[in-house]
């Protein structure tokens, strides 16, 4: 298994696998991932596919269509996409974190009668939607 990062195209291929798999409930065929990316040749995308396969981030049978499967490296990939690569996206982590760390401090401001370490860590993951945060 390939170690090597993905290319702009097999990043989008992955993302696009993972949307249709999302909405369909079944993974795509190589003709809906050619069709998708208007590639003149399903080979293409044939060859997308193995090379995502060579490296680990999806699985596919032998025989049949619609057998590709997402394996747990789609996750990790992820998550190592939403590092902030800008300052104005780290600056916007920061802002974010920085306003769920307000809200969670009024709440306890507020409710000091009736804190709780787990009403805590939900005002704060819900304070953190859309955030992009990477903890290693």
């Amino acid at each position: 298994m390939s170690q090597r990062a993905l290319s702009k195209r097999q990043a989008e291929a992955l993302e696009f696998i993972e949307s249709f798999i999302i909405s369909n409930g079944y993974s795509p065929a190589i003709r809906d991932i050619g069709a998708h990316f208007k590639y003149q040749s399903s080979s293409t995308a044939f060859k997308i596919v193995e090379a995502l396969v060579l490296k680990g981030y999806i699985t596919k049978g032998e025989f049949g269509a619609r057998t590709i499967r997402l394996t747990k490296k789609v996750a990790a990939h992820k998550a190592q996409d939403t590092t902030p690569r800008t300052d104005s996206e780290l600056e916007e982590c920061i802002k974010g974190l920085t306003q769920a760390i307000q809200k969670a401090l009024l709440y306890v401001n507020r409710n000091s009668d009736k804190w709780m370490p787990d009403v805590a860590e939900k005002v704060l993951r819900d304070a953190l939607k859309g955030v992009p945060v990477n903890v290693d």
